[in-house]
């Protein structure tokens, strides 16, 4: 039974070792096995680059290239293109369930819309059957009642006679005619007495006009008195405010002129302070030296450059020279660099190959991130940045 319970504890054992191995070189090849890249541009009358970045054996390997301002990005992982910028994968055509379900929906309403069309059918079919038999009845009965009235009208015309409702006529339109003349009469003394009545009231209202328009020219000419002193009141204190507003304004502005002055001299002693102090300045070597060191090994390890190039005026352009000079302390004969004195132009050929180790860059990092000075440097920031 030991031996079993061992065994298989050899097995698991076997297998926690296989995994951490692998796990192990997958991590120290990552570490170890640096990246490579190519890139070729030519320039001139036309534009044209290409370059590469690969990783293990070409494993996984990305090419890019431009001509005519037109790139071509393509990634590949085992053979296999994973992207490609020139024809990408088209989209995957997704589900229409939204119209599947609009389906059913209007079958269940065109069922819904049928048995309400046969009910409303049904209700009217009753509705015809009924009417008739009610129409008949009414109609019997106003044959019953129509012969009824018609009698009694003819019987009242017959007994009435011609002959004295022409006289009543005559007496009622002599009577009418004599009470519009009294009417008449009236009305015309009546609007006499009202002339007379309105002249005399139209003479005692022009003279309490011509009061009220006295009283009421004296009180506009009050009222504007008062309203001129009133504006020449509001006038004074409004320029007393903005003159008392003015100086609190402008002393403001030079009081925080002041602030800001003195602020801004407090922040350049800081700063310079900090600068001075011999342990930053020596964490601050330490970074530089660091960096330095990383863009050593990013940059290409092989540079073949030839340059023509020209502004037009001879002055500029041996400028331009002397500044290129400088690259000649790094990359020597690898570059070529020919002016043109007299036209302007700026043609040339490069080609750069080089290639960057993960563990060379992480290497610089823990060891910069390790030193006392950069730790002090470090420290010393946070504080410039809690002063500032």
């Amino acid at each position: 039974m030991l031996h079993i319970i061992l065994l298989i504890l050899r097995i698991i054992g076997t297998i926690i070792l296989i995994i951490l191995g692998l796990l192990l070189l997958i991590l120290l090849i990552v570490l170890l096995v640096p990246i490579r890249y190519k890139v070729a541009i030519e320039h001139g009358e036309a534009f044209s680059m290409k370059g590469n970045i690969s990783w293990l054996l070409h494993i996984i390997h990305a090419s890019i290239s431009m001509k005519d301002t037109k790139p071509h990005i393509m990634l590949r992982i085992f053979g296999y293109v994973f992207f490609d910028s020139l024809n990408p994968k088209p989209p995957k055509p997704k589900k229409n369930r939204k119209k599947k379900k609009s389906k059913k929906g209007t079958k269940k309403n065109k069922k819904t819309n049928n048995l309400i069309a046969t009910k409303l059918n049904r209700e009217k079919s009753k509705d015809t059957e009924s009417k008739p038999a009610e129409f008949k009845q009414a109609e019997l009965k106003d044959a019953e009642a129509k012969p009824a009235e018609f009698k009694q009208t003819e019987s009242i015309s017959t007994e009435s006679k011609p002959t004295e409702s022409r006289m009543t006529d005559l007496s009622q339109k002599e009577t009418r005619q004599e009470e519009l003349q009294e009417a008449d009469i009236k009305q015309q003394v009546n609007r006499e007495w009202n002339l007379i009545s309105d002249a005399s009231e139209n003479e005692e209202n022009n003279k309490q006009s011509a009061d009220k328009s006295k009283q009421s020219l004296i009180q506009k000419f009050l009222s504007k008195i008062t309203n001129i002193k009133e504006k020449i009141v509001k006038f004074f204190k409004r320029t007393k405010e903005r003159i008392v507003g003015f100086f609190k304004r402008t002393k403001e502005k030079i009081l925080s002129i002041f602030h800001d002055l003195t602020d801004i001299q407090r922040k350049i002693g800081l700063i310079s302070t900090f600068i001075t102090d011999e342990k930053n300045r020596a964490g601050m070597k330490r970074t530089f030296k660091s960096l330095k060191k990383i863009i050593k090994h990013i940059l290409p390890t092989k540079l073949r450059s030839k340059v023509i190039f020209g502004t037009g005026d001879p002055c500029s352009t041996g400028q331009l020279l002397g500044l290129c000079a400088i690259l000649y302390s790094f990359y020597g004969d690898n570059m070529q660099i020919t002016p043109d004195f007299q036209n302007a132009r700026f043609e040339g050929q490069h080609y750069a190959k080089g290639r960057i180790r993960v563990i060379t860059l992480l290497f610089i990092v823990i060891k910069l991130m390790l030193d006392k000075r950069f730790k002090q440097l470090k420290g010393n920031l946070l504080i410039l940045k809690e002063a500032l």
